[in-house]
């Protein structure tokens, strides 16, 4: 079909196909489904009117809307200008609920680092404490063993002629003296018994004059 204005042909078909379209629901289904309504207005079938002007429309846009009625038109800028503030607080709480699951994520991976850390000294200072102890125990094996080779290379020299209860009486005795020395040479004093150092008190009767 042979016209001088094709496009204003589209637009005006398109347009009344639209019109009658969104005239068929309430304004709630229309702004709940309006690119669909749209969309199957006009490429939903298969239109003769397109073809016959050796035109194929492969999408549609919608660039305003306005309604006849001034009050209906109110009621719908309202609802525009709703729905897109409704947006746009979503868009902002949304923006501020990632900003804050970050900032819980980087919390909870600073603390996850504290505490690995936290862990790791602990596992050091454990580790070191076992360190010590077997050090005191092996020092304190070897100060013993040392000492026993000294009481039995002393035992040995004292040769066969004495029991083993004289040897380690004889022992405990030089002990008690290097011990008296020792003290002898520094500030603390210490009470021994007479028992403690095996001195004996005789008491003598003396004649009168």
């Amino acid at each position: 079909m042979a016209t001088d204005d094709v496009p204003g042909d589209i637009c005006f078909h398109a347009r009344s196909g639209i019109l009658q379209s969104i005239s068929q629901v309430t304004l709630e289904t229309f702004l709940d489904t309006f690119n669909s309504l749209i969309h199957d207005a006009v490429l939903g079938h298969d239109d003769p009117f397109y073809a016959g002007r050796g035109v194929r429309l492969h999408a549609v846009e919608v660039r305003s809307v306005t309604c006849k009625d001034p009050d209906t038109n109110r009621i719908l800028q309202d609802i525009i200008r709703e729905t897109t503030g409704r947006i746009s607080r979503l868009q902002k709480q949304q923006g501020e609920s990632e900003i804050l699951l970050q900032q819980r994520e980087n919390e909870n991976e600073i603390m996850l680092k504290q505490l690995a850390g936290e862990i790791e000294a602990e596992s050091l200072r454990a580790r070191l404490l076992e360190a010590r102890v077997e050090n005191d125990r092996r020092a304190a094996l070897t100060a013993g063993e040392a000492e026993a080779l000294q009481v039995r290379a002393f035992f040995d020299s004292l040769g066969d002629g004495l029991t083993n209860e004289q040897k380690t009486a004889l022992f405990n005795t030089l002990r008690k003296q290097d011990a008296i020395e020792a003290l002898s040479q520094g500030t603390a004093q210490m009470y021994f018994t007479p028992a403690d150092i095996d001195l004996s008190i005789e008491t003598r009767n003396t004649p009168r004059t």
